[in-house]
């Protein structure tokens, strides 16, 4: 799919990782556009978890999860989740990671104590 979209210099492929929160650290924004109701989606609360603050789609946990540290948008809208998107990236580095901040400490205080 990659080469028959011509996205070889734009993709990279990097196999199986056993370091994915050190990459997960190193993202600027998450993104889960999910459609289908989930319950507690993993990825979010790993990005969460390290410090990287979110743009979701409000299925399933996902508002819970994030709550006011991100950006919660109704699902298939791709128009609210690029202002989204857009919303985030104006905030500039010290703004995601001042949200990034405040996420970490709801996903250690809120989330990790409702698992128990």
């Amino acid at each position: 799919m990659i080469t028959n979209r011509s996205l070889n210099d734009t993709v990279i492929l990097l196999g199986l990782r056993g370091d994915v929160e050190r990459l997960t650290a190193a993202i600027d924004i998450a993104a889960n556009s999910s459609r289908a109701v989930e319950g507690f989606n993993n990825a979010i609360g790993e990005a969460m978890a390290a410090g990287v603050p979110c743009v979701v789609t409000d299925v399933g946990d996902a508002a819970f999860i994030v709550g006011g540290n991100g950006e919660i948008v109704p699902p298939v809208d791709a128009r609210a989740f690029a202002e989204a998107l857009r919303r985030m990236i104006l905030l500039g580095a010290d703004g995601r990671r001042e949200i990034g901040a405040r996420a970490r400490k709801t996903y250690r205080r809120v989330l990790l104590d409702r698992r128990g």
